[in-house]
């Protein structure tokens, strides 16, 4: 009896794999997001921006699993500040993340839907924190105790959030960290 020992070796690079001619990424999608936000080869333009766009958001403890969201963003009128302050354009944004729906719920709202979220953007929009744009969109931004570094891949807008010691005294998340990464489209 003959025993024949075959020696086997499987590579599998960091990033992707393939099986029958079939490729595969080991790259979770919140990986990606952050990755084409490095390779953002430009800034987004506010004015590209305004309304409202759906998208996804996966988080730092849930990498694979998407959740809706959805991301308005109005031009507020600004008053004269004469010449030493010259005009800027001054921008609202909300969005909403809801891990509750199905990933895609923003994309189909029906018009009731959409008066519903237009009646709470009303309500709270006031409330919200200005950002300031010359031509491009601001690249880091504090408020509600997250830092967001945003930028554009492709025809995407991409919005990494990052946990602040004002957002999370208690030190609940962790810091230096993406805690989630969501992506914006028109549909």
């Amino acid at each position: 009896m003959k025993i024949i020992v075959i020696f086997c070796t499987l590579l599998i690079s960091l990033n992707s794999f393939s099986i029958f001619n079939e490729t595969y990424s080991l790259e979770t999608q919140y990986r990606q997001l952050i990755r084409f936000a490095k390779q953002a080869d430009q800034k987004p333009v506010l004015s590209d921006w305004e309304g409202w766009f759906t998208g996804r958001c996966f988080f730092y403890n849930s990498p694979q699993v998407a959740a809706a969201t959805l991301m308005t963003m109005n031009e507020v009128d600004t008053p004269d500040s004469g010449p030493l302050f010259p005009d800027e354009s001054l921008y609202k944004v909300i969005s909403f993340v809801d891990p509750d729906y199905k990933a895609d719920f923003y994309d189909h709202l029906t018009s009731s839907e959409s008066s519903q979220i237009q009646r709470l953007l009303d309500r709270h929009l006031p409330q919200l924190p200005l950002l300031k744009s010359k031509e491009s969109f601001y690249s880091q931004e504090r408020h509600f105790g997250l830092e967001l570094k945003i930028s554009q891949y492709e025809d995407y807008l991409i919005v990494l959030s990052y946990v602040t010691d004002e957002g999370d005294p208690q030190g609940r998340f962790p810091r230096k960290k993406v805690y989630q990464a969501c992506y914006y489209f028109s549909t």
